[in-house]
């Protein structure tokens, strides 16, 4: 995938990966040391260096944290140096049930290549601290 033919399709298809945790499918659109930047602030929130540590971290993170977690995609802008996905989050808490949908925004940077390498994320999470709270009490 080149830099110039990032599309909205593909982007999608990004999307289908992650839900599929398709790790063959990752690795050929992620650079080998991509930076995956959760918020500090978000449920299990840190920088992941790579796919490994990034399904570690954040793929089953998110399994142990939450009964069900989604991304929806609202809006998908392609500028020179970014990708911006706006959208939200559909969260159920494990223990609880609790139920949340938080705002959230992910920044996509690629190389001449066209690999992805890094990720931000931005969102609603003290919404998400709140839902997930709710299953340890």
């Amino acid at each position: 995938m080149k830099k110039e033919e990032i599309t909205v399709d593909k982007i999608h298809k990004l999307y289908e990966y992650y839900a599929q945790r398709n790790e063959k499918a990752l690795n050929e659109i992620f650079h080998e040391n991509i930076k995956w930047s959760q918020l500090p602030g978000f449920p299990g929130g840190m920088i992941s260096i790579g796919l490994k540590q990034i399904f570690k971290n954040v793929f089953d993170g998110n399994a142990n944290r939450w009964k069900e977690f989604s991304f929806e995609i609202d809006s998908i802008s392609i500028g020179p140096e970014f990708v911006l996905v706006e959208g939200r989050y559909e969260v159920s808490a494990k223990n609880s049930g609790g139920q949340a949908t938080a705002l959230t925004s992910h920044v996509y940077r690629f190389n001449e290549q066209g690999k992805i390498i890094s990720f931000q994320q931005y969102t609603d999470s003290k919404l998400l601290w709140d839902c997930y709270s709710l299953s340890l009490s």
